[in-house]
């Protein structure tokens, strides 16, 4: 169990600001931590499997895909490449959100339009990124808050 201490300011926390926390404190954490970032990765992937009708071969290489990627893509952010990535240690896993539309472009076209539709989706993304900047004065603060 986790014990609370007194910080600088005298109130309770798990961790101070500036401090190192302990080995007992930190691994129930990053176990809970690491669980969460399973769950995140195979739900997602699972769920596209069933709905395209994947055996299951191909839903096991479905799964390990999106761990050998979200892999890549974390460490892309923790040692940034040129000016992609920010050198934070954040973790980057499969989303959710694109769930309900891959499930129906794989139920009508199956799997190879998928797969298709995210190397689009990533071109396109790209391409935003990039004229991001110079449309920023379009969208003030207020605009975008």
């Amino acid at each position: 169990m986790l014990q609370l201490g007194k910080n600088r300011t005298g109130s309770t926390s798990i961790f101070d600001l500036d401090g190192v926390p302990s080995l007992k404190k930190t691994m129930p954490l990053s176990l809970q931590h690491l669980l969460a970032m399973i769950v995140g990765n195979v739900t997602p992937a699972l769920i596209v499997a069933g709905a395209t009708g994947l055996g299951v071969g191909d839903t096991t290489l479905l799964v390990q895909a999106s761990f050998f990627l979200a892999g890549i893509a974390t460490l892309i952010q923790l040692y940034p490449l040129w000016k992609i990535g920010s050198g934070l240690p954040m973790v980057i896993g499969v989303s959710f959100t694109y769930v309900p539309t891959l499930t129906a472009i794989g139920m009508a076209y199956g799997i190879e339009a998928i797969f298709g539709a995210q190397l689009v989706g990533g071109f396109v993304a790209i391409l935003f990124g990039a004229f991001l900047k110079p449309m920023r004065k379009l969208f003030p603060p207020l605009v975008a808050g």
